[in-house]
């Protein structure tokens, strides 16, 4: 009788977090830890949903009591790397993740948390490495393939990333993230011409967003279409980009094109935003 009322309080919980109901899942884990203290499972659960509602002194004690009780606990391991990380400890997050990659090498979800991790404290080449991990044992998933080659184009092979990233877009041609990583990468490239193609496909399916907006005035500008990327510059600043810093970069773009009335307007409220950009 108590395992049946210990699992339907764990699978209350479950349903509870899953439809955000925090509070209410925190006290389903609490029922069950008091028909089953002593399991790892329960602790386990009990501290994450501590984490979740950022009571962390409290789910420090439960989560390395999970671990204490079963050390071998795949999920209670993770969940404390969680915390670790969620307190800036990334170090220790990352022993424990790399152990867990060690002992079940097949799990594609270690490799894909290994890899965030890594990407925290820049190292960029491992993350990479890992994310290939993640994608090989996961195939089809577009966010792994992503993140491969962010990491990869991160660490300075921006060709590599793109071979990596056209692979995701095959998958999700419309995605943002991927079609920003696609303007990254020919940017840093100085490829124009696939610049101007990238920021086109992304402003046919997001006109609203401020970014390929950006980017195509950056192409436009680089292959000498100077009336239009001051055009295009302008509808970034008009989406979202007006800061000091961009308007400045507006008043660049219309000194060179000899715009100089513009130029004096774009720099007057640059300074007005910030007198102390540089």
């Amino acid at each position: 009788m108590a395992d049946a009322k210990w699992r339907d309080s764990i699978a209350l919980g479950h349903a509870a977090r899953s439809g955000g109901r925090l509070e209410e899942a925190l006290a389903h884990f609490h029922a069950a830890l008091s028909l089953a203290p002593d399991s790892a499972e329960t602790h386990s659960a009990y501290g994450l949903m501590l984490l979740q509602l950022n009571r962390l002194d409290e789910a420090v004690a439960a989560l390395k009591r999970a671990v204490d009780i079963d050390p071998s606990h795949r999920v209670a391991r993770m969940n404390l790397a969680e915390l670790y990380a969620l307190q800036d400890d990334v170090p220790n997050a990352i022993r424990i993740v790399e152990a867990l990659g060690r002992e079940n090498s097949r799990l594609w979800w270690i490799w894909d948390r290994l890899g965030d991790l890594k990407v925290r404290v820049n190292r960029f080449s491992e993350a990479a490495a890992h994310f290939r991990q993640a994608a090989e044992r996961k195939p089809g998933d577009p966010s792994l393939l992503y993140k491969w080659s962010r990491a990869t184009f991160d660490s300075g092979s921006p060709a590599q990333a793109k071979a990596i990233l056209d692979g995701a877009a095959r998958l999700a041609p419309d995605h943002e993230a991927i079609l920003r990583l696609y303007a990254e990468i020919h940017e840093g490239s100085s490829h124009w011409d696939d610049l101007g193609r990238t920021a086109q496909s992304w402003l046919h399916t997001q006109p609203q967003n401020p970014l390929p907006w950006m980017f195509a005035a950056r192409a436009q500008w680089e292959t000498g279409y100077l009336k239009q990327a001051m055009q295009s510059y302008r509808t970034f600043l008009d989406r979202g980009g007006r800061n000091a810093v961009n308007l400045a970069t507006l008043g660049r773009l219309c000194l060179t094109a000899l715009a100089y009335d513009e130029a004096s307007r774009a720099l007057d409220e640059a300074e007005q935003l910030d007198a102390d950009c540089g």
